[in-house]
């Protein structure tokens, strides 16, 4: 099936997300299908709508749904996209088993992927924000020690200059693993800090709640696919679990055993395991209420998480700065940024699609025959 459809060789990646979003609405009509589109509240840089947006494919009625996601971390959204409208544009729909059904959600964080950042437009990291606010927030009590650390003209240099200093001597007296843990875990009590979850469901989350109210009905089986780029070994796909039990049993049948989870394959305090409060994965599996939900993370690697992770400082501090930065360095820092999550090696981009391609039947088969 699969070898018929693929195309290897084709290019379906955009450099930008309004590249990408007329991309994904064409392939969309091509196919017969019309979209619906969430306008988000702000605009871009040059004063254009940005939107979230959805392609359904299949019978309206199908009791399997494969919902895959991109951009959910706006500067990691065009890898996604790039599967996303190579699966349609393939003739993806045209494979789709008797019963099933995919829903495409293009740039899920539409405010992040226009204007390159992680983040959303509150500074809000979505996959920290999946949360019942109604409950005690996650305390991240290491955090407030370096919060201070992490603004203009402090540790990191004027504008972030000193990040890549600053993050080698966190993880020489630490280690790398403890100091991922510290910065990228998430924290709820700086609203301009970085990590930031929120104390309020992001316009992104309320929206994604709102569009699977309207697609969760009649669901019995559900695969939930969000597409990362930026980290693990350069061109390679991880496949990442957050579940346990049952939930976690299914996923490794469906998509192998080397699906890595970082609860269940390590012990508390060794190096790996790691809690992720807020996810969106636990979040999507609320969003089909009777459902059997089977969520996973696709993350394509691109190159060392150090070295990235010193260029989100970088620009966390001149995110800081505002109009204080000096001109044109955040956006020169944010294309290099983009390198770091949508490498423009061909040989990167072609693992990307067929990676992405293979996932996508892997969910297929494992909703329809498991």
């Amino acid at each position: 099936m699969s070898r018929v459809a693929i195309q290897p060789n084709a290019d379906w990646h955009c450099e930008t997300a309004a590249q990408a979003t007329r991309r994904f609405i064409r392939a969309c009509e091509r196919w017969g299908v019309t979209g619906t589109s969430l306008i988000h509240p702000l605009p871009d840089s040059e004063g254009r709508p940005i939107s979230m947006d959805v392609g359904f494919f299949g019978e309206p009625s199908a009791s399997r749904l494969l919902v895959v996601v991109s951009g959910m971390h706006g500067v990691e959204s065009l890898p996604g996209a790039a599967i996303q409208v190579g699966w349609i544009e393939s003739g993806g729909a045209e494979l789709l088993p008797r019963d099933t059904a995919v829903l495409m959600v293009h740039q899920a964080n539409p405010w992040g992927c226009a204007y390159r950042r992680r983040f959303n437009e509150d500074n809000i990291d979505l996959n920290r924000n999946f949360l019942d606010f109604s409950l005690p927030l996650p305390l991240n009590d290491r955090y407030p020690a370096i919060h201070d650390q992490l603004k203009p003209g402090t540790r990191l240099g004027d504008f972030g200059e000193r990040s890549g200093d600053f993050l080698g001597e966190l993880v020489s007296g630490e280690g790398i693993d403890s100091v991922i843990d510290l910065l990228m875990a998430g924290q709820h009590q700086f609203p301009r800090g970085f990590g930031y979850g929120g104390q309020e469901a992001a316009w992104s989350n309320r929206s994604l709640a709102q569009l699977m109210a309207t697609y969760s009905p009649g669901r019995e089986r559900v695969c939930y696919l969000e597409i990362h780029s930026g980290l693990g070994p350069y061109g390679y796909g991880q496949l990442i679990s957050l579940q346990l039990g049952s939930t976690l049993e299914r996923t490794r049948r469906w998509f192998g055993q080397w699906v890595f989870n970082p609860r269940a394959d390590k012990q508390p305090g060794e190096a790996g395991y790691r809690e992720v409060p807020g996810h969106s994965t636990d979040g999507f599996i609320g969003f089909f209420p009777g459902a059997e939900v089977t969520p996973v993370t696709l993350e394509m690697g691109t190159y060392p998480p150090g070295a990235s992770l010193a260029l989100l400082l970088e620009e966390h501090v001149l995110y800081c700065a505002g109009d204080n930065a000096p001109t044109g360095k955040l956006d020169a820092l944010r294309a290099l940024i983009q390198e770091y999550h949508f490498p423009v090696d061909p040989d990167w981009r072609v693992a990307n699609w067929c990676r992405g391609w293979q996932v996508i039947q892997q969910a297929m088969r494992g909703l329809t025959h498991d």
